[in-house]
């Protein structure tokens, strides 16, 4: 093996071939090896790398400018011619200064009035007040803007008619606007093609040119102009969107006539039609109906050109979006705004069509789609659009803007291209000095290249000089370069190695994009460098040794040549001078005279120079060079050229002193070689068994020189990696070797000889290993030599054919044979004959015998150990089951056959075979009907057929079998033989029974699926039936024109329509239906097949469409129908109003055919629960709880006619009385509130003494309206924390008898009338109570005076009189207070007044205190009580009465409506008795009062009680007054009319 070959190639080459083995383990094994010998330095290596063939001069030149540490602002490369260009300027949007619309619009149209410079936004929809839902409209308004202000206004006229989603162009002085669509109308409309006119020069409207063709009518396309014509692309016509088009229409607008051209690629709508440079852009769109399900949004772009009427697809857009506006500014297609997949877009897109590139641009400021946008003179404005939730198709959350932004005009662009630091010199080990720059290229008008640079001696100096050149007289102006050479020599004669330029590129034509064009640019310099190939060491005492540098000058400019000069200097360890040192230094002249060498040092032993021919204008100098001993560890070396500048370069390495000798393989050879030789290459095969001779040499590692004298000692180590043969599975069996270690040879390779083994095949690796006792440093070589192995003969892997396949006899069939073997075959090693039955069997035996056999030529591919054999042979004359048997020749490298399998029928076999087609035996009906009627195809049904196919070449030969409907290929059913049934569109679906079952030798398919609602007759040739057969010798047809027929008609019949949510449900809707928001209506009916009557199941749709309030009401929903029945709910608003004029449609499941239609009776939605009001009552004595007002005010929008139910209950920190529940129907309703009155009794309930201190009055109520919302209430409203929660007060009304007069004397048998005074003490008595008086004679009691009294005022007193017959001797005389017991006083136990009296024969007038006083003093007092009364009936005295003997008469602890008798129970223990007045003393005499007292008693009379006013209504009260909701009940108070209360049976009683 020749040492030449180097061991770093050897390596990679021993990796290379290793790859059809496992690399892992083996490279992993022998890597580690490496580190471990720690690698040999190859004999004369360099210390800057490798040297180039072809020494370049110090100058440089760019013209591709594709080095990546090039920075470009605003320039970028063109990919299709490969220059740098200036980029277009971004684009960025601002609004107008002069405020937006003034109307919120979308889907409107823009032109430019080149005459008037005036921007024009033309129709569209409007919505008028955005809070209002369905009030979106078209408009004919048109909005006017002013580019100079950047104002919007509106103009004085209009369009003719209202026009959305159209378009305007304008051509010569008219504005056309074209088209129309009216998404979601109901009823659906269709496009109108229509076309309105705009003359700029008469300022007028036309609309007679000729709207679309017929039938062609669309809106929301694509539109633009080329010069007189106007071309429409895409677009829609119906309301759904369903009949997207990809037409393309030509509009002549000088011969008004239109042309269809050629069809776009792809139906599409929604989507900017652009014109650019004479053919039309059209990007994305949408292909189908939007819907959140499925958006069909197109990423697709395709241009048109008019002069061929030919479409060409473009690269597919990044992102998919509908609805963008569409400008060209500064010669670049912008798409603005739209709609991807999900959301709104804000983006801004630019398109190139000549480098078909895209770019982002800025964004806008809201996300909006179907914008109007135009470029006017290179500003582009956009206005208006749509940002609702759900494009097209939706009414809710429609959302215009009337926003306006602008893209403003760019008068000029610059860009620059900036440089990479350069090196001056030829390597990067120099030193330059820049002498001139050249710039070429081309500046059209209006454009400019210009050039600046900048030098210095470091990246960091460079990073801050300052640009050159520099405009002396105003340093601010940038002074520029311009095309041209530009002599640097007076400026830049430095030694500054670096430099930097950069290159501006200019234009004012923005707008056309006119821009320079960059050729080139070049620069020269003088220099001073190493070559890349110098000693990175040298060895004293040695062989000489070249250094060689590199030398530039401008000699032209120089009046003597140029100098020459290599320099050395002893240096530390570390790099540094070694202390003392002096430069060693060697000059010639460049024309090689003058040598001078000083060297103070002596590092010099010899030395020569040679000067070979200069290269490009650089002169290389070789300085060969023997060194004596040396101190120092390291030299440093400098080089320089003295010119027009000084240019110097000191190396920052330092050379080493080299003291390393490296052992290496020099050469392998064998007594066995496959290559004719005994040298082994590498991976050449040796046969095992065979002598290896391995031959080993060393030398100093840097210069590849033997060392005079040394002791070194190797020993050759041999390792194979053993592979099963044919299976690199298995696991590698490693075999290693190693010889003794032998001392080498001085000055001559060592020869190393070993055995290798016979019983193992693989690749061998050799390596050796080397140790010393002298004082050198000992590198062994970590190369690795590489041979295969072969112990084994080759190895068939695969072939195809497989052998035994049965085969289709071809004509050129194509064989391959794989074969392993690690020696491998010499080329044309290997034969292939063949043998067919057919053709070549002379003797008929069936034997392939050697002389009938033929040669056929073959190819032969190797990689590593797989050899793959190719050849084609013509099958042609074999028939069905004859024979075809190949047979390989030859043997690989180490002279051994290919093995085969033991067979005798060759290395490789098969048999041909005839193809044969299927054959369709049988088609019948699996769901017959009548005789000689076809099988009827309806939607959800089950239908099909059993077809039995036989195929001649056997079963397996079939691949599919077709069933077709209708003419249609994509109506129909498959089945495959390895798949089974499947349908090829959504028409049909395929059920469980459609299955395929081999019998015998047929197979028996059931066709079976069910007729889906996507089925329709159009476009199908109903009864049209065929069966087509594929398997792999073609396909057979069987047809049949009346198999089938259809029928997609169903009956619906709905049974029931009620409202079944909510706390009420009525077993209809009908027109007084109120219904709880959110409720749920359910819809009950049947479904029949119409043409069979049978009962359908499967899903139908269900349309709604009506008013609710001032808005549409519109949804829809699937029902599923199960055996002819169905019961489906969808739900009312959530809000309160009223449903009207609505109607209910029942349609297909994919909505293409309405079966019933029927109105839906209005309906009242109550959203609201009614709320009950708080209220104020005035404190309620526990002494009046017999007649205690509640009034309830309940919030009711809607309805309330049933009853509300108020529970009142007396509570007590001692005791509880039982609830009261009273239910009361509304008494009126007024301004939204329904009104209730409730009085309640608690007379029976309980008795107030029980009553603790704390006693209230607590109610809550419950009750629904007529939607069946629960009652709710602005508080609290529970049993447990109640609506009212009244505290009860003690304060009650106390009656007693103050007074008793007689107006005679006590004679038997005369009649006497007694005067009662009563006196109320208490609160005011409102309630009905009596006044009995009773004459008791004995045992005998006689009522002698009963009266009944209305009530009595607070402090208030009254009289009665009760006239009888003096009874003889002694009697008593009782007055009993509210013997029935009507009224709960404070103290009811001075409700009984009794005296007894005595008759006589004669007497005077008697006037009785009420007491025990008996004196004369007593009576006085009182006669002057009585005549103080006449004088001052204010003034009242009360005596306190005495009580008598008997017992009082008991009387009921609390309100009672039971009279009780006199009964000897204790007295009632009510509260205490009102305080006493204190009357007044008097300064009468006794004499004077008492005529004054008798004079007031005949005023004494009951008062009587005025009838209150009242009315019957609320109708009936007088104007003038407003309604006052309190706690103490509702009234209606006026001025003029007074104060009036609302009573529980809705009268009015005037109160003041």
């Amino acid at each position: 093996m020749n040492r030449s070959v180097q061991t770093l190639a050897m390596l990679k080459n021993v990796m290379k071939h290793r790859r059809a083995m496992r690399k892992g383990k083996i490279v992993l094994h022998f890597v580690i090896t490496g580190f471990i010998l720690l690698g040999t330095i190859q004999p004369n290596p360099s210390l800057f790398g490798t040297q180039h063939d072809e020494v370049e001069h110090a100058s440089g030149e760019e013209t591709t400018f594709t080095d990546p540490g090039f920075l470009l602002n605003k320039v970028a490369r063109n990919a299709t011619i490969s220059e740098l260009e200036l980029v277009r300027p971004e684009i960025t949007w601002s609004p107008t200064t002069g405020g937006g619309l003034l109307i919120t619009r979308a889907h409107g149209c823009m032109a430019h009035d080149t005459t008037n410079d005036l921007v024009y936004l033309m129709g569209g929809k409007t919505d008028p007040d955005p809070q209002q839902q369905s009030d979106e409209a078209a408009t004919n308004l048109i909005e006017i803007f002013n580019i100079s202000t950047e104002t919007w206004s509106l103009s004085s006229s209009s369009m003719p008619n209202s026009q959305q989603y159209h378009e305007c162009v304008q051509i010569n002085d008219k504005i056309y606007s074209i088209g129309d669509w009216y998404p979601g109308s109901s009823p659906a409309q269709k496009s109108t093609g229509q076309m309105q006119v705009y003359d700029i020069l008469t300022d007028s409207w036309s609309t007679t040119p000729p709207a679309m063709p017929a039938t062609k009518e669309v809106g929301n396309f694509g539109m633009a102009a080329i010069g007189s014509k106007i071309y429409i692309a895409g677009g829609v016509q119906n309301a759904s969107a369903n009949d997207v088009t990809d037409r393309l229409l030509e509009y002549d607008t000088l011969t008004g006539l239109w042309t269809e051209l050629a069809n776009m690629s792809y139906k599409r709508f929604a989507f900017p039609l652009v014109e650019y440079h004479g053919k039309l852009y059209a990007f994305g769109g949408l292909e189908g109906a939007y819907s959140w399900s499925g958006q069909p949004v197109h990423n697709t772009s395709e241009v048109y050109d008019p002069a061929t009427d030919t479409w060409t697809n473009l690269p597919n857009m990044t992102f998919h979006m509908f609805g963008m506006a569409a400008s060209v500014h500064n010669d670049e297609i912008v798409l603005i705004g739209g709609h991807d997949k999900n959301a709104k877009s804000k983006e801004t897109w630019g398109y190139i069509p000549e480098s078909n590139q895209w770019r982002r641009h800025d964004d806008l400021s809201i996300g909006v789609f179907d914008l109007a946008a135009i470029d006017v003179d290179g500003l582009t404005v956009f206005a208006g659009g749509d940002i609702s939730g759900s494009p097209y198709f939706s009414s809710w959350a429609i959302v215009y803007l009337d926003e306006s932004e602008i893209a403003p005009r760019i008068d000029n662009h610059t860009g620059w291209i900036s440089s990479p630091v350069n090196v001056l010199s030829t390597t990067e080990h120099g030193s330059g000095s820049l002498m001139w720059m050249s710039l070429a290229g081309t500046e059209p008008t209006g454009t400019t290249l210009g050039l600046q640079y900048r030098i210095s001696n470091s990246e960091s100096g460079l990073a801050s000089e300052t640009w050159n050149p520099v405009d002396t007289t105003n340093p601010a102006n940038l002074a520029l370069l311009g095309i041209g050479n530009h002599s640097l020599s007076g400026i830049a004669a430095s030694d500054n190695g670096l430099m930097e330029y950069r290159i501006q590129m200019f234009t004012e034509e923005v707008q056309d994009w006119i821009i320079p064009d960059l050729d080139s640019i070049k620069w020269g310099a003088e220099e001073a460098a190493f070559a890349l190939n110098n000693p990175v060491a040298i060895q004293p005492n040695a062989p000489q040794l070249t250094f060689s540098t590199h030398h530039a000058a401008m000699e032209d400019q120089l009046t003597s040549p140029a100098v020459f000069e290599f320099a050395m200097i002893k240096a530390t360890a570390e790099g540094f001078f070694y202390p003392n040192a002096e430069w060693t230094t060697i000059r010639l002249s460049s024309d090689g005279s003058n040598t001078v060498i000083s060297d103070t040092d002596g590092l010099l032993k010899t030395n020569s120079i040679t000067m070979p021919t200069p290269l490009n204008g650089v002169q290389t100098v070789n300085w060969a060079m023997s060194f004596n001993d040396m101190d120092s560890d390291k030299v440093l070396i400098r080089t320089s050229t003295e010119g027009v500048a000084t240019s110097t370069y000191t190396h920052p390495v330092p050379v080493d002193i080299d003291r390393t000798v490296s052992v290496y393989i020099n050469e392998v050879t064998s007594n066995f070689s496959t290559q004719g030789d005994q040298s082994i290459e590498t991976n050449e095969v040796i046969i095992g068994g065979s002598t290896l001779t391995v031959s080993v040499d060393h030398g100093y590692t840097t210069s590849g020189l033997r060392p005079l004298s040394n002791n070194i000692k190797v020993r050759v180590n041999v390792d194979i990696a053993g592979e099963t043969p044919g299976d690199v599975n298995q696991p590698i069996a490693w075999y290693n070797t190693s010889t003794s270690y032998v001392n080498l040879n001085s000055n001559q390779h060592t020869e190393f000889v070993t055995t290798l083994p016979s019983n193992i095949s693989g690749y061998a690796y050799i390596t050796i290993d080397a140790q010393t006792i002298d004082a050198i440093t000992l590198q062994t070589d970590s190369q690795i030599s590489t041979f295969t192995l072969d112990s084994f003969a080759p190895i068939l892997a695969t072939t195809s054919p497989i052998s035994e396949s049965y085969l289709n006899v071809e004509h050129n069939r194509s064989v391959e044979i794989n074969i392993f073997d690690i020696a491998g075959f010499d080329e044309d090693a290997i034969e292939t004959w063949a043998w067919m039955k057919g053709v070549h069997d002379s003797n008929s035996n069936g034997v392939s015998e050697p002389s009938e056999r033929i040669n056929v030529p073959n190819d032969v591919i190797n990689i590593g150990t797989a050899w793959q054999i190719n050849f084609n042979i013509n099958e042609s004359g074999n028939q069905e089951g004859d024979a075809i048997q190949i047979y390989l020749e030859g043997t690989d490298k180490d002279g051994r056959l290919i093995e085969t399998d033991g067979t005798e029928q060759g290395h490789l076999y098969w048999t041909s075979r005839l193809p044969t087609k299927a054959e369709i035996v049988s088609v019948e009906e699996r769901y017959p009907t009548e005789s000689g009627i076809p099988q009827l195809l309806q939607p959800t049904k089950y239908a099909g057929w059993n077809v039995i196919v036989r195929d001649g070449n056997g079963l397996s030969d079939l691949n599919t079998v077709r069933l077709s409907l209708g003419g249609d290929d994509d109506l129909g059913i498959l089945f495959r033989m390895n798949e089974g049934c499947s349908a090829i569109d959504a028409r049909l679906t395929i059920t469980d029974a459609c299955i395929g079952t081999v019998i015998a030798d047929e197979l028996h398919i059931q066709f079976d699926f069910e007729v889906m609602w996507d089925l329709t007759s159009n476009g199908v040739n109903v009864g049209l039936m065929e069966i087509r057969t594929y398997d792999t010798d073609g396909f057979m047809f069987h047809n049949e024109n009346s198999a089938w027929t259809f029928d997609r008609i169903i009956d619906i019949t709905i049974n029931s329509i009620k409202d079944v949510t909510g706390a009420s449900t009525t077993e209809s809707i009908t027109t007084d239906s109120i219904l709880v928001a959110n409720d749920f209506i359910e819809i009950q009916g049947t479904v029949f097949h119409s043409n069979t009557n049978e009962p359908y199941t499967g899903s139908i749709a269900l349309r709604w469409d009506g008013m609710f309030q001032v808005s549409s009401w519109t949804g829809g929903q699937s029902i599923q129908v199960e055996n002819g029945a169905f019961t489906t709910t969808f739900q009312v608003p959530e809000s309160s109003g009223s449903i009207y004029d609505a109607t209910l449609e029942f349609w297909d499941p994919i909505e293409i055919d309405k079966f019933l239609a029927m109105d839906l009776p209005d309906i009242k939605i109550d959203a609201d629960a009614p709320l009950l009001l708080e209220t104020t009552l005035n404190p309620v004595s526990r002494y009046h709880l017999n007649n205690v007002e509640i009034g309830a005010n309940i919030d009711e929008p809607q309805l309330w006619s049933g009853n509300l139910s108020v529970t009142c209950q007396i509570r007590s920190t001692t005791i509880n009385w039982e609830p009261m529940v009273m239910n009361r129907q509304p008494i009126s309703v007024f301004d939204g509130r329904t009104l209730f009155s409730f009085r309640f009794n608690f007379s029976e309930s309980g008795q107030p003494a029980e009553l603790g201190s704390q006693a209230s009055l607590n109610c809550w109520a419950t009750g629904s309206d007529d939607a069946g919302w629960q009652l709710i209430a602005q508080g609290s409203n529970s049993e447990e924390t109640p609506w009212i929660t009244l505290p009860l007060t003690s304060e009650g009304p106390d009656l007693q008898v103050t007074k008793v007069s007689f107006d005679a004397d006590f004679i038997e048998g005369e009649d006497v009338t007694a005067t009662i005074q009563l006196f109320n003490s208490g609160e005011r008595i409102t309630e009905s109570f009596n006044v009995s008086v009773f004459l008791i004679r004995g045992d005998t009691t006689e009522l002698v005076a009963l009266k009944q009294y209305d009530g009595l005022d607070t402090s208030e007193s009254t009289n009665m009189r009760a006239k009888f017959t003096t009874p003889k001797s002694n009697w008593n005389l009782e007055v009993i207070i509210d013997s029935s017991d009507s009224i709960a006083e404070l103290n009811e136990e001075n409700n009984i007044w009794n005296k007894d009296y005595s008759s006589s024969e004669e007497g005077f007038s008697t006037l009785v205190i009420a007491g025990t006083a008996s004196g004369v003093l007593v009576i006085i007092l009182g006669i002057v009580f009585l005549l103080n009364q006449r004088r001052k009936p204010m003034i009242e005295e009360t005596v306190q009465e005495e009580v008598g003997p008997e017992p009082p008469q008991e009387k009921k602890k609390g309100p009672s409506n039971v009279s009780s008798s006199p009964s000897t129970s204790s007295p009632k223990k009510g509260p205490p008795p009102a305080k006493k007045k204190v009357p007044e003393i008097s300064t009468q005499t006794p004499a004077e009062q008492a005529a004054a007292s008798f004079a007031a008693l005949d005023s004494l009379t009951t008062s009587e009680v005025e009838a209150p006013e009242r009315v019957a209504t609320w109708n009936d009260l007088p104007s003038g007054g407003e309604y006052d909701y309190t706690a103490d009940g509702t009234f209606y108070d006026g001025v003029e009319c007074g104060r009036w209360k609302l009573l529980e049976d809705g009268q009015f009683e005037k109160v003041e």
